[in-house]
């Protein structure tokens, strides 16, 4: 099947997203993390990228940059590459640790860029693995509240810092309610509902006419990764066939 040509932002500035194939996580420790912000400040360093926002979760990475001295294709693939590189390595491992492409979509206006940067600072908090943004690490939210954080010298904070009319703005903004949802972006095959339904009853088997919301916790997130590694599923789809809520599918 042909490659779905890349959007491209007469802006430059790009939302984009790389996740361990089959939802697999892509970083194990503190040290794997530490490395990917390495090899991450140094493609920014060399080829002139601008950073505006991260995180690094344990199964995906966001990231919100705009084109340096390369194509955005190029920079992602330098930075996989070497990162994988030394994954493999030290885990003794081999093939692929990200699924297919990374993800991108382009960021054209002012409004959809402040929600792109609270969507990544929030992506712990709605996971559930934190009560608010500034607990979280591994995300470039702290270089905006403290002036501080793993890559604070190269992000370019003053940019939405600016755009969003100082820091207490930036701090209500990021840490209000919200339904924001980033990056959904449509496959050239989209999957019917009886195709998913027909994978959904395979992997039910014999509690077929179980709901989801029945199964252990367990049970019910492998079969909600099983179901959002399929080739065109969406999580709204999901959580409407399944009638289990868009932000656990979301977190699964």
């Amino acid at each position: 099947m042909p490659r779905v040509a890349r959007v491209q932002s007469s802006s430059g500035i790009y939302h984009v997203m790389v996740r361990g194939v089959g939802h697999q996580d892509i970083f194990r420790d503190y040290d794997d993390r530490r490395r990917y912000l390495r090899i991450l400040e140094r493609v920014v360093e060399d080829y002139r990228l601008t950073l505006y926002a991260y995180c690094l979760m344990d199964n995906h990475v966001h990231l919100l940059l705009a084109e340096g001295e390369e194509t955005l294709g190029e920079s992602m693939k330098r930075i996989g590459v070497a990162y994988v590189h030394g994954f493999n390595g030290k885990y003794g491992r081999h093939g692929h640790l990200f699924q297919g492409r990374y993800r991108s979509e382009a960021v054209e206006d002012d409004a959809y860029f402040i929600t792109v940067l609270r969507y990544i600072h929030q992506n712990p908090v709605k996971a559930g693995l934190c009560r608010d943004c500034g607990a979280f690490p591994w995300s470039s939210y702290r270089a905006y509240a403290y002036s501080r954080g793993q890559l604070a010298k190269l992000l370019d904070t003053t940019f939405a810092l600016e755009l969003m009319g100082g820091r207490e703005r930036f701090f209500a903004f990021t840490n209000a309610m919200n339904d924001d949802i980033c990056l959904e972006i449509e496959a050239k095959h989209r999957l019917s509902d009886a195709e998913l339904l027909e994978t959904l009853a395979t992997l039910l088997g014999d509690r077929l006419g179980t709901s989801l919301l029945e199964l252990s916790v367990a049970d019910r997130t492998n079969i909600l990764r099983e179901l959002k590694a399929l080739e065109g599923a969406s999580n709204s789809q999901i959580a409407r066939l399944t009638a289990v809520s868009k932000s656990t599918v979301q977190r699964a």
